[in-house]
């Protein structure tokens, strides 16, 4: 039997089973709900050629077994990345008022930004080929959130959803760090996340040290470990 016989595409109309299966096992792995709910709204909105679906000869109706395969960018690295899943308890985000720090304001992103941050992102401008438009991409089907200089509107931080739905790509940029931007953003998305009923999680590289204590601060703890395979097409 061919890999193609043992992969058996998931239509599109029973993703939404798929999504409801993940919610009502979320300790099989708390991220993938929002990550098929997010792929829905994307076909929804005429993305249908992002993200396809494939089971083991259809397995994912008995054990939820599915291959995503999404076609957004180029990787340009052979390498192994290992990164850290951290989860937090929703009902935190309920309780507490977090207010935006002084000297800017929040506002939505909008792609007139994409090519700012894919030039200041570090982490990601050395991994992706075409990276605006994957961040513009980003911003269109997920949305995310900067935070702006009140004085003369210069963007100095931001945040955006990533193609698990879930918290990505948060950055302050040089010259601005230790004024809680970052702190102040995680936790916005973050109950943004659990206002849609999902698990809010982040995924960290192992060697960010930073980022990994900003996240248990917050309350986040690590969950398992994700490995990234980066290969050259």
């Amino acid at each position: 039997m061919t890999t193609a016989e043992i992969l058996t595409p998931i239509d599109d109309g029973c993703l939404p089973q798929l999504s409801e299966m993940y919610k009502n096992k979320p300790d099989w792995a708390p991220y993938v709900y929002s990550f098929v709910d997010t792929a829905i709204k994307w076909k929804n909105k005429g993305r249908n050629q992002l993200t396809t679906f494939w089971s083991p000869n259809n397995s994912w109706k008995e054990d939820g077994t599915f291959i995503a395969l999404m076609q957004l960018v180029v990787a340009r690295f052979k390498a192994l990345s290992v990164s850290v899943i951290l989860v937090i308890n929703i009902d935190i985000f309920f309780l507490l008022y977090f207010r935006c720090p002084l000297n800017v304001y929040i506002k939505k992103l909008d792609k007139s930004v994409a090519s700012v941050i894919d030039s200041l992102y570090k982490p990601h401008r050395y991994r992706y080929s075409d990276g605006d438009k994957f961040i513009s991409t980003l911003i269109e089907m997920n949305q995310g959130y900067g935070l702006f200089l009140k004085e003369n509107g210069v963007l100095v931080a931001w945040v955006m959803r990533t193609c698990l739905g879930q918290i990505g790509f948060l950055q302050t940029v040089d010259g601005y760090y230790k004024k809680g931007y970052a702190t102040f953003l995680a936790q916005y998305v973050s109950k943004q996340i659990a206002k849609e009923g999902f698990i809010p999680m982040g995924a960290i590289s192992q060697s960010n040290l930073s980022s990994l204590s900003l996240f248990r601060k917050l309350g986040f703890r690590e969950a398992e470990a994700c490995y990234f395979l980066e290969v050259n097409k």
